[in-house]
C-alpha cells in the first residue's frame, strides 16, 4: 500500500481489512522494483501479477478519516473506479519498466450474476483501467469461481489480449472461452492444487486443445 495515498493497511493480525480513509490515488510504483529483481534473474519472461479494480472495490472497507463528514466516505462505485485508475498507473510504471506480461487478477468477479448495476460497474472499472495501454501483454484472470453468470459482454468488454480462466473452482468459465474471440489467447487453469488429486499431463492436453479448437483460435 505505499504507493497509494489514501488507504489504511489492514490489522497486522489480519482481523480488517484495508481501509479507504479517502480516495486512493496512485503516487509511485508498487510493484516495479520487485518485478525487476525477479526479472534479472532469469532470461525468461517474467510476468506481474496485479488485484483487479472490482474485487479491490470489494475487499477494502471505506472508511472516515479523522475529522471527515460521513458524506466524504467514497462509496463503493467511487472507490473501484479509483483503484481502476490507479491500477492504470501502475500497469503504465511496469510497461515503461520493460514487464512484458501484466496479469490482472480478479478474484470476486463470479459474484456480479445477473446485477445489472455490479456488470455496469465491472465493465467501467475494466475499460478504465486498460485505456491507452500499449506495449505490454495484459490478460484478465478469473479466479475463484464461475463469472459466465455476469455474461460474456460484461467479463470481455475491455480489451485483454488473453483471458485465464481458472476451470478447478470455476468449471462453467469454459462457457466464457467459448466466447473469446479467436484472436485473443486463453489460459487455462486446469490443474488441482488441492491434495489429493490425480490430476495429470492428459487434463492439461485436453483443456489446451479445447480452448485451441474455439473460435478457431490455434494453438499458438
Amino acid at each position: 500500500l505505499s504507493g497509494l495515498v489514501g488507504l489504511a493497511a489492514p490489522d497486522e493480525d489480519g482481523g480488517a481489512a484495508a481501509t479507504a480513509r479517502s480516495l486512493p490515488a496512485w503516487t509511485r510504483p508498487l510493484t516495479v522494483d520487485a518485478w525487476r529483481f525477479a526479472a534479472g534473474t532469469t532470461s525468461r519472461a517474467v510476468k506481474q501479477a496485479l488485484p483487479g479494480p472490482y474485487t479491490l472495490g470489494r475487499r477494502v472497507v471505506p472508511g472516515r478519516g479523522q475529522g471527515a463528514r460521513a458524506a466524504d466516505v467514497p462509496d463503493r462505485a467511487a472507490l473501484t473506479m479509483a483503484f481502476a485508475a490507479a491500477l492504470r498507473a501502475e500497469v503504465l510504471a511496469l510497461a515503461e519498466a520493460g514487464c512484458p506480461f501484466v496479469e490482472i487478477e480478479e478474484r470476486d468477479a463470479h459474484l456480479i450474476g445477473d446485477d445489472v448495476a455490479e456488470r455496469r460497474l465491472f465493465r467501467a472499472a475494466h475499460l478504465a483501467r486498460t485505456d491507452g495501454i500499449a506495449g505490454v501483454h495484459l490478460s484478465l484472470a478469473i479466479v475463484g469461481g464461475s463469472a459466465d453468470g455476469a455474461g460474456a459482454d460484461t467479463i470481455l468488454a475491455a480489451p485483454y489480449a488473453s483471458l485465464a480462466v481458472d476451470l478447478i473452482d470455476g468449471p462453467d468459465n469454459w462457457r466464457l472461452v467459448r466466447d473469446v474471440p479467436g484472436d485473443r489467447g486463453i489460459v487455462c487453469g486446469a490443474l488441482s492444487l488441492r491434495v489429493p488429486s490425480d490430476d495429470g499431463p492428459e487434463l492439461l492436453l485436453w483443456a489446451a486443445s479445447y480452448a485451441a479448437s474455439s473460435n478457431a483460435r490455434g494453438r499458438d
